[in-house]
C-alpha cells in the first residue's frame, strides 16, 4: 500500500515539476510573459530528416527546452539500453551538452536510447511516448521547493511531460 501511496506520490510531483520545467523553456527570454509559446519543437529548430546517436547531440543542443533552461541549470541525461543499462551520459545546462556525469545535479533524466531515432518527430512528441511506454524515469534531485523555483518557467513544457 506505501509503495503505490509512494509511486502515486511521485507522479504526482515528476508531473508537477516536468511542467515547470517545460513552462520555464517555451519563453524566449526565460520569462512568463515573453516570447512566443508554441509546442512544435522541429518548426521551432529546423528540420531533423535523421538523428541518430551521431548528432544526437547537436539535435538536443538546438531545441528551445535546452536554450531555455534556467543559467545555473545541470541536468543528468542518461540513456539507457533495453536492459536498463547506462550506454551514455550527459550534462545538460543552458545551452551547451556535453558528455561526461554530473557531480551534483538537479534532474537525473534516464532515457531508452531506441528514441533517439524517433526524436526525428519532435522531442515533445517523442518525450511523451517514452514516457506512455515506461522507458523514461524523471528525478529531481534538489528539494521540491527549490525545483520548482529555479524552472519555475518551463511550466510551458507540461505537455511534453504529461502522459
Amino acid at each position: 500500500m506505501k509503495t503505490k501511496q509512494l509511486l502515486i506520490f511521485s507522479s504526482f510531483i515528476a508531473v508537477i515539476l516536468l511542467g515547470t520545467f517545460i513552462y520555464l523553456i517555451y519563453t524566449e527570454s526565460g520569462g512568463i510573459f515573453s516570447g512566443r509559446v508554441t509546442l512544435n519543437f522541429k518548426e521551432n529548430n529546423g528540420e531533423w530528416p535523421d538523428v541518430n546517436k551521431e548528432n544526437f547531440q547537436q539535435y538536443i543542443i538546438s531545441q528551445q527546452i535546452v536554450k531555455d533552461l534556467p543559467e545555473n541549470s545541470e541536468i543528468s541525461l542518461r540513456l539507457t539500453n533495453s536492459e536498463g543499462f547506462i550506454e551514455k551520459n550527459y550534462i545538460l545546462s543552458r545551452n551547451s551538452i556535453k558528455e561526461g556525469d554530473a557531480e551534483n545535479p538537479d534532474i537525473v533524466i534516464m532515457l531508452n536510447s531506441k528514441y533517439i531515432g524517433e526524436l526525428e518527430n519532435g522531442l515533445c512528441e517523442t518525450i511523451s511516448k517514452a514516457k506512455q511506454n515506461n522507458n523514461l524515469i524523471f528525478e529531481t534531485k534538489i528539494n521540491i521547493v527549490e525545483f520548482l523555483w529555479k524552472y519555475r518557467n518551463s511550466v510551458k513544457y507540461r505537455n511534453c511531460f504529461a502522459s
